[in-house]
């Protein structure tokens, strides 16, 4: 529970990981209802994993998903609490593919505008990128005025590549 996670000392929480979505069959309805009770405990801060697979991708539906991503994950919040948005593309993820860097923008830029419309443009509210993140890519992605941060998955696990991408600057 989210009260648990704040007892463990927990600061941040990932709700909507590509995998409990793929694995478990977890819904938006299901991220909503967490999100709303991470939010009551005042104490973390939620990132909500959100992406499209390759096929949305290859037909041009990427803004229409994520548009409905978070619509649903977000819906009957009204908050002033920080909110971080992590844009997971389904098939960069362990794929070794990475997204060039004006996709990256573009599609960063799209999430901000959304959330401006769902949240209020007094929102508070980060968008991190987090597929395939890599030490040879991330300081392209971090210089983009969009891209807020990183959410690093498989590259954490080996300390050399994690360090590197930890001190780009």
């Amino acid at each position: 529970s989210a009260a648990s996670l704040v007892d463990l000392g927990c600061r941040y929480v990932l709700l909507g990981h590509s995998e409990r979505r793929q694995y478990l069959g977890e819904s938006c309805r299901q991220i909503n209802l967490k999100l709303k009770a991470v939010l009551q405990t005042k104490k973390l801060t939620p990132i909500i994993c959100l992406g499209e697979s390759l096929k949305q991708r290859q037909a041009k539906q990427t803004r229409h998903v994520l548009a409905g991503q978070l619509q649903r994950s977000l819906a009957g919040v009204k908050t002033k609490q920080l909110i971080i948005i992590a844009y997971e593309p389904l098939w960069a993820i362990g794929s070794g593919q990475v997204i060039k860097p004006a996709a990256a923008e573009l599609v960063h830029q799209q999430i901000k505008e959304l959330l401006g419309k769902i949240l209020g443009r007094a929102a508070n509210y980060l968008v991190i990128y987090g597929g395939s993140v890599g030490a040879g890519q991330a300081g392209q992605l971090l210089a983009l005025p969009n891209v807020d941060g990183l959410l690093v998955g498989g590259a954490s696990l080996k300390a050399p590549e994690f360090y590197k991408i930890a001190s780009v600057k």
